[in-house]
Formats: C-alpha cells, sequence, structure tokens
C-alpha cells in the first residue's frame, strides 16, 4: 500500500478550488489501495471537508514551511508527495526533500 500526502491549503481568500481538485484525486488514488494523508492550514472548513471523507488530516503548525513538511511527510511515512500550493516551496528544496525520503512529487501549478 502507498502513502500519498496532499498538500494544499483552502481559505476565504484563496479559495477551496485546490483543495476540491486534491480531493477528486484522493478518491482516486483511495480506489487503489493508497493510504491518504492531507497537511492542511488551519481552516475549520477546509478540515470539514477532508474529515467528510475520512482522510488523516496534519494541521500546519508554525514551523517554517520546509521544516513542516520534512516532518510531516515522516509523519506519514509518504511514497507519494501531492502539491497543490503557492507558497515558499522551491526548486531547491523539493530537490533535497526527493533525495532524502526518496519521494514521487507531484507538483500541480494552475
Amino acid at each position: 500500500m502507498k502513502n500519498v500526502l496532499f498538500r494544499c491549503n483552502a481559505s476565504r481568500a484563496i479559495g477551496f478550488g485546490h483543495l476540491v481538485r486534491c480531493l477528486a484525486l484522493a478518491q482516486e488514488f483511495k480506489k487503489r489501495d493508497c493510504q491518504i494523508t492531507f497537511a492542511v492550514n488551519k481552516n475549520l472548513k477546509a478540515i470539514k471537508l477532508i474529515q467528510k471523507e475520512q482522510y488523516t488530516i496534519i494541521e500546519k503548525d508554525e514551523k517554517n514551511s520546509k521544516q513542516w513538511l520534512i516532518d510531516t511527510i515522516e509523519k506519514s511515512k509518504a511514497d507519494i508527495l501531492v502539491l497543490d500550493i503557492r507558497d515558499e516551496l522551491d526548486k531547491e528544496i523539493l530537490v533535497e526533500i526527493k533525495q532524502k525520503f526518496n519521494i514521487k512529487i507531484v507538483s500541480i501549478d494552475d
């Protein structure tokens, strides 16, 4: 069984499109017997949408994004990381994460 970690945010300010897209992808991974975890910002509406699907949730804490993501990958034992975010994770950080964890990374950019 593969562990898939989705990293996305949702809020009134940025909208819920990123989360809705990731939830749709998560359904497809789940059909393929994958364990799903969502790593999201602290937004009650977003968390309720994820809970409705009964996926594991890890809420973003106050650490910097890089360290929090590294900790979250370790905690979730992710084999695949799906990013649908617009923040400070640049290419160098993603290369470092890929090398450290031997993880597949999918980045969605619209």
